[in-house]
């Protein structure tokens, strides 16, 4: 089976944030305590910590192959694979968000995508599989009257 796509997956963004978060803290108490040197093997356990949650965190990834999407969370601790069969309609936003709907289910599938590996996976997709409905999005207004 050849690769056709692979791009970087973001998380959801409170997650993100939270995630990113406990990196630099990590990252910033071993700092402070190497500087210290009061405390140099509990820096080198917090920045061997930032380390392994910096590697992880950037091992998102989706990957489109023929016939198959797989999505990959942190490195593959959190594998799912989906038939390009069985999606029928991809929606996107302005900002990163994705959703897929698929035949067999009623939960579509929600991702998070920068815009150029947006526009990779939206090309990808229109060549690999032409029938499937793309739709764009406008932002959500919540100030309904």
């Amino acid at each position: 089976m050849e690769r056709q796509l692979k791009v970087r997956l973001s998380l959801e963004p409170a997650y993100q944030i939270i995630y990113w978060s406990f990196c630099w803290l990590f990252f910033f108490l071993s700092l402070i305590g190497f500087l210290e040197a009061q405390h140099f093997s509990i820096s080198i356990v917090l920045g061997l910590a930032s380390l392994i949650l910096l590697y992880f965190g950037l091992g998102s990834s989706l990957t489109l192959s023929e016939g198959e999407l797989t999505l990959r969370y942190f490195r593959g601790i959190k594998v799912t694979d989906y038939p390009v069969s069985n999606l029928t309609k991809l929606t996107f936003s302005e900002q990163r968000l994705i959703q897929m709907e698929q035949v067999d289910s009623v939960e579509p599938i929600i991702f998070y995508l920068n815009q150029k590996n947006k526009k990779h996976l939206l090309s990808a997709l229109q060549h690999t599989s032409p029938a499937l409905g793309i739709v764009k999005i406008n932002t959500i207004n919540l100030n309904k009257e």
